[in-house]
């Protein structure tokens, strides 16, 4: 049976206190209770420290049926901004290391529905990594491709995210908005890698556990998005708007994900190239039709691509599990990237 207070939710978030705000606050309403909630604050804001201080000042002792525990929150400031990856890195470290068995992730832009852990709970006797459906910031269905095609490197964009009445369907990927999964996973692959920064490390850490457990997305709605984004309605889907640093990682992070397939034998040059122009082309597009930002977006592009070619000759890369193994810590390394 799984105990609610083996559950630790790992959040990560900058300069978005508002948000935050309505996230913690959804966390309080949920019908069972968490061991814990780490808040990673990568501002290392004295808004965000108070905000953490005072709920654990006010929030009460919540009873549940298997166990009487006040619900904590632990506040884990950061010397950088280390990105949503370093976040979790740091987070899901910490939870670990506290001896918490699952590990939700989220983050700060999204607020928990008060059943998602009726949702959850019964399939986590089962699966040892478990992905939600979400709803977007208006309400409707958030579309997400669960199936990676690890020969491109890219999500398979005919995987849809709709789901009949409780279905559930193997993944290969994951996304850090609204994951969880078990310790178990975390002894084989690792804490999440910090070098991604942001863009490809949840997916990367999902292909990771498909290699040691089956991965399954369910139906039934955790989480919404509580943040708009400018966006292109393509119908069942939408091409959203995005930053110069998200495409310079989106691309940097390629020859990461490149050196993580060649670990299990999934790296194929050409057709892993055939991905990284698809990618290019859909952000052409991106740039092109939402936000028009051409000089500077494409400029990021290539950086990001110059970047991923030197990640992919680095002859002492190893793996996260490597520095977890040899008793070895990222801190000092996503302090300098």
């Amino acid at each position: 049976m799984i105990e609610t207070s083996d559950i630790a939710v790992v959040i990560v978030t900058y300069k978005r206190t508002d948000l935050l705000k309505i996230l913690l606050n959804s966390i309080t309403k949920l019908n069972h209770m968490v061991g814990a909630i780490y808040v990673v604050d990568n501002d290392n804001s004295a808004e965000v420290k108070q905000i953490v201080k005072q709920l654990n000042q006010t929030t009460p002792k919540l009873h549940s049926k298997t166990n009487f525990t006040t619900l904590e929150f632990k506040y884990l400031p950061q010397a950088k901004n280390t990105g949503g990856a370093g976040g979790f890195y740091t987070g899901t470290k910490a939870a670990y290391l506290d001896s918490y068995k699952w590990f939700w992730l989220v983050d700060d832009d999204v607020k928990m529905t008060p059943y998602a852990l009726d949702i959850l709970l019964p399939k986590m006797s089962k699966y040892k990594m478990i992905q939600g459906q979400r709803l977007d910031y208006d309400r409707s269905t958030f579309y997400w491709q669960y199936n990676f095609n690890t020969h491109l490197g890219i999500p398979n964009p005919l995987s849809s995210s709709m789901l009949e009445r409780n279905e559930i369907r193997p993944m290969n990927t994951a996304c850090f908005e609204g994951t969880i999964f078990h310790k178990s996973l975390v002894d084989k692959i690792g804490y999440p890698d910090p070098r991604f920064f942001i863009y490809w490390d949840d997916t990367i850490y999902g292909y990771l556990a498909s290699k040691y457990t089956q991965p399954v997305y369910i139906e039934g709605t955790i989480l919404q998005r509580t943040r708009q984004v400018k966006n292109l309605d393509l119908g069942a889907r939408h091409l959203r708007s995005t930053s110069d640093l998200v495409r310079y990682n989106m691309m940097k992070n390629r020859g990461l994900m490149a050196n993580y397939y060649k670990l299990y034998g999934d790296y194929n040059p050409v057709t892993f190239a055939i991905g990284t122009l698809l990618t290019l082309a859909k952000e052409t597009i991106r740039i092109v039709s939402v936000d028009k930002t051409y000089k500077s977006s494409f400029r990021a592009l290539w950086r990001g691509f110059k970047k991923s070619q030197i990640i992919k000759r680095q002859t002492n890369w190893q793996p996260a599990i490597w520095y977890k193994k040899n008793l070895k810590e990222f801190d000092d390394l996503i302090q300098t990237t």
